[in-house]
Protein backbone atom coordinates (compact mmCIF):
# COMPACT_ATOMS: atom_id res chain seq x y z
CA UNK A 1 0.00 0.00 0.00
CA UNK A 2 1.20 2.95 -0.64
CA UNK A 3 -0.05 6.66 0.31
CA UNK A 4 1.58 8.68 -2.65
CA UNK A 5 1.15 6.98 -5.49
CA UNK A 6 -2.05 7.54 -8.02
CA UNK A 7 -2.97 4.32 -9.20
CA UNK A 8 -2.86 0.93 -8.43
CA UNK A 9 -0.69 -1.38 -10.23
CA UNK A 10 -0.32 -5.20 -10.34
CA UNK A 11 2.92 -6.50 -11.29
CA UNK A 12 1.19 -10.02 -10.77
CA UNK A 13 -1.01 -10.86 -13.59
CA UNK A 14 -1.90 -13.75 -12.06
CA UNK A 15 -4.01 -12.21 -9.50
CA UNK A 16 -5.76 -9.92 -11.88
CA UNK A 17 -8.63 -11.38 -14.21
CA UNK A 18 -10.37 -9.52 -16.60
CA UNK A 19 -7.26 -8.67 -18.46
CA UNK A 20 -7.40 -6.19 -21.55
CA UNK A 21 -6.06 -3.14 -23.49
CA UNK A 22 -6.90 -0.09 -20.98
CA UNK A 23 -9.24 2.61 -22.57
CA UNK A 24 -6.66 5.06 -21.03
CA UNK A 25 -3.02 4.58 -21.08
CA UNK A 26 -0.90 5.19 -18.16
CA UNK A 27 2.19 7.20 -18.20
CA UNK A 28 4.29 6.49 -14.82
CA UNK A 29 7.23 8.09 -13.61
CA UNK A 30 8.88 6.67 -10.70
CA UNK A 31 12.81 6.89 -9.46
CA UNK A 32 13.63 3.72 -11.48
CA UNK A 33 12.31 5.39 -14.98
CA UNK A 34 9.33 6.08 -16.83
CA UNK A 35 6.83 3.57 -18.47
CA UNK A 36 3.55 3.48 -19.90
CA UNK A 37 0.75 0.92 -19.03
CA UNK A 38 -1.46 0.01 -21.40
CA UNK A 39 -3.32 -3.19 -20.19
CA UNK A 40 -5.73 -3.32 -16.97
CA UNK A 41 -7.91 -5.89 -15.08
CA UNK A 42 -9.66 -6.50 -12.09
CA UNK A 43 -8.09 -7.44 -8.75
CA UNK A 44 -10.10 -10.10 -6.77
CA UNK A 45 -12.95 -8.14 -5.28
CA UNK A 46 -11.30 -4.55 -5.86
CA UNK A 47 -14.19 -2.16 -7.54
CA UNK A 48 -12.02 0.11 -10.07
CA UNK A 49 -9.68 -1.13 -12.79
CA UNK A 50 -6.13 -1.86 -12.10
CA UNK A 51 -2.92 -1.79 -14.27
CA UNK A 52 -1.09 -4.38 -15.09
CA UNK A 53 3.03 -3.12 -14.73
CA UNK A 54 4.51 -6.38 -16.31
CA UNK A 55 8.00 -5.17 -15.75
CA UNK A 56 7.38 -4.17 -11.89
CA UNK A 57 8.81 -5.77 -9.35
CA UNK A 58 6.03 -5.02 -6.61
CA UNK A 59 2.25 -5.18 -6.53
CA UNK A 60 0.92 -1.70 -5.52
CA UNK A 61 -2.24 -0.90 -4.18
CA UNK A 62 -2.89 3.42 -3.97
CA UNK A 63 -4.23 4.20 -0.65
CA UNK A 64 -6.28 7.19 -2.77
CA UNK A 65 -8.21 4.72 -4.46
CA UNK A 66 -8.51 2.65 -1.83
CA UNK A 67 -9.79 5.53 0.16
CA UNK A 68 -12.21 6.72 -2.90
CA UNK A 69 -13.85 3.22 -2.96
CA UNK A 70 -15.26 3.12 1.05
CA UNK A 71 -11.64 1.09 2.03
CA UNK A 72 -11.30 2.69 5.99
CA UNK A 73 -7.28 2.34 6.77
CA UNK A 74 -5.97 2.81 10.28
CA UNK A 75 -2.81 2.57 11.63
CA UNK A 76 -2.38 2.12 15.72
CA UNK A 77 1.22 1.51 16.36
CA UNK A 78 0.47 0.76 20.14
CA UNK A 79 -1.84 -1.88 19.14
CA UNK A 80 -0.01 -3.59 15.93
CA UNK A 81 2.63 -2.23 13.47
CA UNK A 82 0.23 -3.03 10.76
CA UNK A 83 -2.28 -1.37 8.49
CA UNK A 84 -5.66 -2.50 9.30
CA UNK A 85 -8.04 -2.09 6.23
CA UNK A 86 -11.87 -2.12 7.72
CA UNK A 87 -13.41 -3.06 4.41
CA UNK A 88 -15.00 -6.31 3.55
CA UNK A 89 -13.52 -7.70 6.63
CA UNK A 90 -9.54 -8.00 5.18
CA UNK A 91 -6.68 -6.97 6.74
CA UNK A 92 -3.43 -5.77 5.30
CA UNK A 93 0.22 -5.73 7.49
CA UNK A 94 2.78 -3.94 6.47
CA UNK A 95 6.79 -5.16 7.02
CA UNK A 96 6.74 -3.70 10.03
CA UNK A 97 4.36 -6.24 11.37
CA UNK A 98 6.40 -8.84 9.79
CA UNK A 99 9.80 -7.78 11.37
CA UNK A 100 7.79 -7.59 14.70
CA UNK A 101 6.81 -11.51 13.96
CA UNK A 102 10.54 -12.15 12.77
CA UNK A 103 11.95 -10.91 16.38
CA UNK A 104 9.51 -13.33 18.16
CA UNK A 105 12.32 -16.27 16.92
CA UNK A 106 15.34 -14.26 18.89
CA UNK A 107 15.99 -13.17 22.76
CA UNK A 108 15.69 -9.03 23.37
CA UNK A 109 19.80 -9.04 23.25
CA UNK A 110 19.73 -10.48 19.95
CA UNK A 111 17.45 -7.93 18.53
CA UNK A 112 19.13 -5.51 20.07
CA UNK A 113 22.50 -6.48 18.41
CA UNK A 114 20.78 -7.37 15.32
CA UNK A 115 19.73 -3.50 15.19
CA UNK A 116 23.35 -2.21 16.39
CA UNK A 117 24.32 -4.37 13.53
CA UNK A 118 22.27 -3.08 11.23
CA UNK A 119 23.02 0.52 12.45
CA UNK A 120 26.54 0.01 11.89
CA UNK A 121 26.40 -0.57 8.44
CA UNK A 122 24.52 2.45 8.04
CA UNK A 123 26.90 4.44 9.45
CA UNK A 124 29.79 2.91 7.44
CA UNK A 125 28.38 3.84 4.84
CA UNK A 126 26.22 0.45 3.03
CA UNK A 127 28.93 -2.16 2.67
CA UNK A 128 27.25 -5.41 1.75
CA UNK A 129 26.78 -8.11 4.00
CA UNK A 130 29.92 -9.84 3.19
CA UNK A 131 32.03 -6.70 3.34
CA UNK A 132 31.32 -6.27 6.94
CA UNK A 133 31.63 -9.74 8.06
CA UNK A 134 35.50 -9.69 6.59
CA UNK A 135 36.37 -6.37 8.12
CA UNK A 136 34.74 -7.59 11.32
CA UNK A 137 36.52 -11.16 11.48
CA UNK A 138 40.01 -9.54 9.70
CA UNK A 139 39.96 -6.54 12.68
CA UNK A 140 39.56 -3.80 10.26
CA UNK A 141 37.57 -1.94 12.20
CA UNK A 142 39.01 -1.21 15.76
CA UNK A 143 37.14 -1.92 19.05
CA UNK A 144 33.91 -2.98 17.29
CA UNK A 145 31.01 -4.61 19.22
CA UNK A 146 29.34 -6.01 15.85
CA UNK A 147 29.71 -9.49 15.37
CA UNK A 148 29.50 -11.33 12.26
CA UNK A 149 26.34 -13.46 14.23
CA UNK A 150 24.34 -10.17 15.16
CA UNK A 151 24.59 -9.32 11.04
CA UNK A 152 23.40 -12.85 10.50
CA UNK A 153 20.51 -11.67 12.59
CA UNK A 154 19.92 -8.63 11.47
CA UNK A 155 19.83 -10.10 7.96
CA UNK A 156 16.92 -12.93 9.39
CA UNK A 157 15.23 -10.26 11.27
CA UNK A 158 14.94 -6.99 8.62
CA UNK A 159 16.33 -8.72 5.17
CA UNK A 160 18.38 -7.64 3.20
CA UNK A 161 18.92 -4.13 3.63
CA UNK A 162 17.62 -1.38 1.51
CA UNK A 163 20.25 1.21 1.05
CA UNK A 164 23.01 -1.30 -0.11
CA UNK A 165 20.99 -2.56 -2.85
CA UNK A 166 19.87 0.76 -4.00
CA UNK A 167 23.21 1.46 -4.13
CA UNK A 168 23.70 -1.43 -6.16
CA UNK A 169 21.18 -1.95 -8.34
CA UNK A 170 21.55 -0.42 -11.66
CA UNK A 171 18.67 1.45 -14.04
CA UNK A 172 17.96 -0.69 -16.90
CA UNK A 173 18.56 1.00 -20.46
CA UNK A 174 15.38 2.97 -21.39
CA UNK A 175 14.38 1.67 -24.99
CA UNK A 176 15.14 4.01 -27.76
CA UNK A 177 12.08 5.90 -29.35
Amino acid sequence: MDSGCTNTTICNGGLMHGLCHAEKELDMHTNVGSRVLNKEGFLGRFPPPVYHNEDGIANVLAMREMIAVGYRITMDTDADNAFINGYAGLEMTSKMATVQKKKEGFTPRQVKAAMEARSAMHILNAPSTKSLKYAIRSGLIKNCPITEEAINHAEAIFGPDASTLKGKSTRPTPTKT
